[in-house]
């Protein structure tokens, strides 16, 4: 069996060669031949195709594409197809070999078209998974295949993997009361935040009496129908409220703590139960609570975050992205605390513990007075995971103290009692302060840090037994988490910021929002171009200024620190004289929330002093673990560089071709033609033959995709009045005006009278050099091409005449550092743009070097033509595939690479982030 990282290696080929195939009768078969090989298996030895199916009663037989006697079975359909029709096909069969062969009813089935996938269960009528094609390697990587292997498991799609069962219960619990429609949000999400409470402290020691005293009180002391478990819910706040002597209550409330805090102070209207609620609330009693996470509050408040869908299923309105809402799992948060604060308290703990005894008893008193002086402030903390996850951190190395302070390095047995404790906790949650802009959000971080604080009073309780004093009820102390617009309000002055700021892009802002950068940032410069995040770096760059320090470090989209966003963040900063102290480059974000959102982001520490070692964190694989690197400096792009503002260019340098942008139709798809409607309308209409040009964007670029274009620039007029009597034709010039005089835009709205036009013609003439917009991460290089009589799109950009020794200079290594440096990015591919060209340090070359550079760059295209004569299926993308690029053309690049590195020096670059580093010095 081949192991899983093997298949998704599979499969990535798999999509890449069956990326553009189209037709189901001389294709299927290798298809499935291929899909089976993904997984090592042997389709001929295993499944057949055209299996025959024939129906007891009936002398009519029909045939499935592919059958896997008790595993598998396909239907499968020419591209465009309706796969509803093939799927009630596949249904079709399966009750036809139900009733006859039972024993050999497949587990699952699927229908696709080439470009789609459609599985389906046999046994699980509600499950349905359908995606393109292009998804199948993630698929594949979270098991949904597994069967194929023998492995039956539960098939579950991305949201309800990355969920807990503790989760989904209390999402329960909230829609069975939002579906009353009689409560407010904040009715239903306090009741919400105290169940949460409740249920923790019944399984985690946080009665005195005993645990499971709010599971006895549902389960013995209520009805079963329900009704009056809301009137005996409000009975028990009212309880928790109120100290014990002051209390004239029943046998089963006295027996529960005084809690204190607030959270019981506000009264609640009675909430109604009925049978089928007491049971959700009791199936949630029934979860051990005393094994929750901090992660699950974040999980729980944004599973009842609102969504919104119309009757088609598209979202109308998305709560966690207009509020940038994104939360952040305990190992992301660790990367932040770590480099913060964490690592250096550590170090200076080990520096105490190697002092002499006498030097040491004044050394740990002063280092426990500092651990219980220093402050943290996390302004967006969300459900409050930072903060518990730095006081957790803080606890534990209080706890690292006492040992080595009390018990010589060896933490006694909780068993061996003492008659008086030799210390008492200092940390407190009154050092951890957070603004939070949704009131639920507020309320649940307050929770959390109480439960919290309980959990690491337990631990200390573990480790020391009676020999450190530490509390949990009555509340006493907590958090200072205030409820508010952190942009709006004054921040408290602390030793450390830290967070996940929101990220929201500039076309997602909210009125608010863009209030709000305007207060922060004012209405001059660029500043409205930045993420919504960068609103916090200026806010924590003005207490920094004020408490020089003070360290902040921020999780932020990658975006803030690529491309044009930084140059503007990166000027700010070193304006402000701030430095990058500590930074994790691209990394994709993972988190426990059910529908969890696909982010890349970057951590970026930062103050006023310049440490002697500032550490980079690279992943070579955005999922897996870093690199890390001792950096000398750590500029904008968060690269091992010179701080160097790179201008923003709309020309080339002196002698170098411009880059521009290729031509945008801004036409709603009418005038792009498929192969099927070129061919159509050239058949129907022969003198629009000469009017039809390829359309080459990065997809067709790439992927080899083919489409066409309406191209009339030049027509004669005479012509067009001819092509205007074509109806379809004239539908498509209709729709265009359409379109073009509802947009908000006059120059688009202007264009409305030529809508046989393109709205931007670019159009080079002769041969030019295309390179493509967006392009995968994963490829050493950005595949590019010298291309003639076509059209490049607005996804293309186009260098006119360029000679085969400047195609070798943007194909090298050299170039592609620079690019993913200073490159923007779409998620986590490379977003190409001309400043990327146009600030580009090209070497000095002789003529002489030009000629070789040449040379080598024309062996490289050869190759490539070489590669697609062999195999005409051989699209860029398969080329380029880092898995399985060819050796020959992988050596041509080698050589290029080489030669061009030694225009710069000659001395051999050992790294990417070496050559990054000598670029940005030419800059300076």
């Amino acid at each position: 069996m081949l192991d899983l990282q093997t298949q998704i290696s599979n499969a990535q080929r798999f999509v890449e060669r069956w990326a553009n195939y189209t037709d189901e009768k001389s294709g299927k078969d290798s298809f499935y031949n291929e899909f089976f090989a993904i997984f090592g298996i042997d389709r001929v030895t295993n499944a057949s195709f055209e299996w025959r199916v024939k129906s007891k009663n009936s002398k009519e037989t029909k045939f499935a594409d592919l059958f896997w006697e008790g595993v598998f079975l396909a239907e499968h359909k020419t591209t465009g197809k309706n796969l509803e029709d093939a799927k009630l096909q596949a249904e079709n069969y399966l009750a036809k070999i139900k009733k006859t062969k039972p024993d050999l009813m497949p587990k699952f089935y699927a229908v696709s078209d080439f470009a789609n996938f459609h599985l389906y269960s046999v046994k699980d009528t509600d499950f349905a998974l359908k995606f393109p094609l292009t998804e199948l390697p993630h698929q594949i990587e979270n098991n949904v295949f597994s069967f194929m292997l023998g492995h039956e498991g539960k098939i579950r799609a991305d949201e309800e993997r990355a969920n807990t069962h503790a989760a989904e219960q209390i999402g329960h619990l909230y829609n069975a009361f939002k579906e009353r429609n009689v409560y407010s949000e904040h009715e239903m999400r306090l009741m919400i935040t105290r169940l949460l409470f409740l249920l923790f402290a019944d399984d985690s020691a946080v009665w005195t009496e005993r645990n499971n005293l709010f599971f006895d009180l549902i389960d013995e002391h209520t009805s079963e129908t329900g009704s009056d478990v809301g009137i005996r819910l409000n009975e028990l706040f009212e309880v928790l409220n109120t100290p014990l002597h002051l209390r004239d209550c029943l046998p089963e409330y006295q027996i529960f703590d005084y809690v204190n805090g607030g959270l019981f102070a506000e009264h609640l209207r009675t909430f109604r139960f009925d049978a089928e609620l007491r049971q959700l609330l009791l199936n949630c009693c029934e979860i051990d609570w005393a094994q929750i996470s901090p992660e699950i509050f974040g999980t729980i408040f944004q599973s009842v975050m609102e969504k919104q869908v119309d009757e088609t299923g598209k979202v109308v309105k998305d709560e966690r992205r207009e509020k940038g809402a994104h939360y952040t799992e305990k190992a992301n948060i660790e990367k932040v605390i770590n480099n913060l604060f964490l690592n250096e308290l550590k170090a200076e703990l080990q520096a105490v513990n190697s002092l002499g005894k006498k030097a040491k008893v004044q050394a740990y008193s002063a280092f426990h007075q500092k651990l219980a002086s220093l402050s943290f402030l996390d302004p967006a903390c969300g459900c409050g995971n930072f903060l518990i996850i730095a006081y957790e951190a803080m606890r534990r190395l209080e706890n690292d103290l006492f040992e080595a302070m009390y018990f010589d390095g060896k933490a006694p047995s909780a068993q061996l009692g003492f008659s008086e404790a030799v210390a008492t906790v200092q940390l407190s949650p009154t050092q951890f302060y957070g603004i939070e802009i949704d009131g639920f959000a507020t309320m649940i971080a307050k929770v959390a840090m109480w439960l919290k604080d309980h959990q690491c009073n337990l631990e200390t309780k573990r480790r020391f037994g009676g020999a450190i004093e530490c509390h949990t009820l009555p509340l006493k102390e907590e958090a200072h988490i205030v409820h508010g617009n952190s942009l709006q309000l004054e921040w408290q002055k602390v030793d450390y910021i830290l967070g996940n700021p929101p990220f929201i892009g500039h076309q997602w802002r909210s009125a608010e929002q863009k209030a709000d950068m305007a207060s922060v940032f004012g209405t001059k410069g660029k500043f409205g171009k930045l993420d919504y995040v960068a609103c916090w770096y200026k806010k924590a760059v003005e207490m920094i200024k004020q408490q020089p320090k003070t360290r902040c470090a921020f999780v932020s989209t990658n975006s803030l620190f690529q491309g044009e966003q930084a140059g503007i963040i990166g000027e700010y900063l070193f304006n402000e004289k701030m430095v990058i102290q500590f930074a994790h480059r691209t990394f994709q974000w993972t988190s426990q929330a059910k529908d969890k959102a696909a982010v890349h982001c970057v951590i970026v520490g930062f103050g006023l002093e310049n440490p002697t070692q500032k550490w980079l964190f690279d992943y070579p694989d955005i999922q897996g673990e870093p690199e890390a690197i001792l950096a000398t400096n750590i500029n904008q792009y968060l690269a091992n560089g010179a701080s160097v503002i790179l201008p923003s260019r709309s020309q080339p340098l002196k002698g170098m071709s411009p880059m521009t942008k290729g031509s945008q139709p801004t036409d709603g798809g009418n005038l792009i033609l498929s192969p099927t409607e070129h061919e159509e309308l050239v058949t129907k209409y022969p003198k629009l033959t000469a009017y039809i040009k390829k359309l080459i964007g990065s997809n067709e670029l790439i992927n080899g995709v083919e489409r066409y274009c309406l191209w009339f620039a030049d027509t004669p007029a005479s012509l067009l009045a001819e092509f205007d009597k074509y109806p379809e034709i004239k539908a498509r010039k209709e729709a265009i005006r359409t379109l073009r005089l509802a947009s908000p835009t006059t120059s688009v709205q202007e264009c409305a009278k030529t809508p046989y036009l393109f709205t931007q013609n670019r159009q080079p003439t002769g041969s030019f050099l295309a390179v493509p917009e967006v392009s995968s991460e994963r490829r050493h290089y950005i595949p590019m091409d010298f291309l003639t009589d076509c059209v490049p799109s607005n996804l293309i950009y186009t260098i006119p005449n360029a000679t085969t020794y400047l195609f070798g200079i943007l194909i090298s290594k050299m170039h592609m550092a620079w690019a993913r440096t200073v490159a923007g990015r779409l998620k986590s591919d490379y977003r190409y743009t001309p400043n990327v060209y146009h600030s580009f340090p090209f070497p000095k070359a002789s003529e002489a070097q030009q000629t070789e550079i040449s040379k080598l760059a024309e062996t490289v295209l050869a190759v490539r033509k070489a590669e697609q004569v062999k195999d005409p299926k051989a699209t860029l993308a398969v080329l380029y595939n880092p898995d399985i690029m060819p050796i020959a053309l992988r050596k041509a690049h080698e050589k290029l690479d080489q030669a061009v590195d030694k225009l710069y020096r000659s001395a051999e670059f050992t790294s990417d982030a070496e050559r990054v580093g000598y670029l940005f010095e030419l800059k300076k």
